[in-house]
């Protein structure tokens, strides 16, 4: 019974050492030929691409080009990234408290037209409207604010999705802004 208070102390100076330990310098693993040729999971397919012209290059698409001067009510969007898989480009914005990625896609390169979108969620609203004669498939949360849009232009798949960073869950473009994209990207 006596070994017991001893044994205590022994524990909470060992665990102290322990903690203390911790708190050093990071501890670096060399990398073997084990370690870096191993993959776990799903390689991520996408390229992340210094310009369009890189992104073109690594995609197979002849073109892609956004309109400089789209507005989002008084906010000029920002280019954040462009990124690039097998078929299909795709530049990320932002503005405000918004993210906003466009693509563009060959047919081609996805199962369903509404896949270029990446975007797989339920959204309690479905609509499809027409912008200059080309018709824009639509989700979002509420009325005239499409979180998720795609169309259809000739081999190729387009498609805008606008998400709230905010906390705002149903932000979405209304027909006038989604119009700027339709006319605006080739």
């Amino acid at each position: 019974m006596r070994q017991l208070p001893r044994l205590f102390t022994v524990l909470i100076a060992l665990a102290a050492l322990i903690s203390f330990a911790g708190c050093n310098d990071t501890i670096v693993i060399p990398a073997t030929e084990a370690t870096t040729t191993e993959a776990k999971g799903r390689p991520n397919p996408w390229v992340i691409d210094n310009t369009v012209e890189e992104a073109l290059t690594h995609s197979g698409i002849d073109k892609f080009e956004i309109s400089p001067d789209i507005k989002i009510g008084d906010e000029t969007i920002h280019l954040q990234t462009i990124k690039s898989t097998d078929g299909i480009i795709e530049e990320e914005y932002f503005y405000g408290a918004v993210r906003l990625i466009v693509r563009k896609g060959r047919a081609d390169a996805v199962y369903s037209k509404e896949e270029i979108t990446g975007d797989f969620n339920s959204y309690l609203k479905r609509w499809d409207c027409d912008i200059e004669g080309v018709t824009v498939h639509c989700k979002g949360e509420r009325d005239d604010a499409a979180t998720v849009s795609y169309w259809e232009e000739g081999d190729y798949l387009y498609a805008v999705m606008a998400y709230g960073e905010g906390g705002d869950t149903g932000y979405g473009l209304n027909k006038d802004e989604l119009a700027l994209f339709v006319k605006g990207l080739r």
